[in-house]
């Protein structure tokens, strides 16, 4: 019996001490553990804000950053779009088209390791054309240590006369 403590005991020890493998797990499980809801929702938001930017300046990076490599979106046009699409399109300016852009708002729903933000944005177009609001989801999912999107879908508001 008293060897079967002294074992227990070692076993605890190690298992608290720097070499032990317990802690080492715990220090890589504290090293991908998820920010608090308010310092996602914070990162969330600025991406949102950079991503509805881009329309008019570019945020170099951007998208290899925010989108997950398996992302899949549905544009406002009804086109199915990759991150591929996605870096491609962002390269490509809409120099003249917009003065100005904005996020309207975003609502966040949190499930875990998975979030869904609904949101709205709003773009000041530079000719006499009709503004243009776009409302969307994103779904964001908390993997390998950081926050992407994996999909999204964004609908044109219609213009209210």
């Amino acid at each position: 019996m008293n060897k079967l403590l002294w074992t227990a005991a070692a076993l605890a020890l190690a298992a608290c001490s720097p070499q032990g493998g317990g802690n080492a797990e715990g220090k890589q499980a504290a090293a991908a553990q998820r920010p608090s809801d308010k310092e996602s929702e914070a990162y969330m938001w600025k991406a949102e804000e950079d991503w509805a930017a881009q329309a008019v300046r570019p945020v170099p990076g951007l998208m290899e950053r925010i989108l997950a490599d398996d992302y899949s979106g549905v544009s406002s046009k009804g086109d199915i779009r990759t991150k591929a699409d996605q870096i491609k399109d962002q390269a490509e300016p809409l120099t003249g088209t917009y003065v100005s852009s904005k996020l309207d708002y975003v609502h966040y729903r949190h499930f875990g390791d998975t979030v869904i933000a609904q949101g709205q944005e709003s773009l000041k177009r530079a000719d006499s054309k009709p503004d243009l609001q776009l409302i969307w989801n994103d779904i964001w999912m908390f993997r390998d240590g950081k926050w992407q999107i994996v999909a999204s879908q964004d609908s044109v508001l219609p213009v209210r006369e």
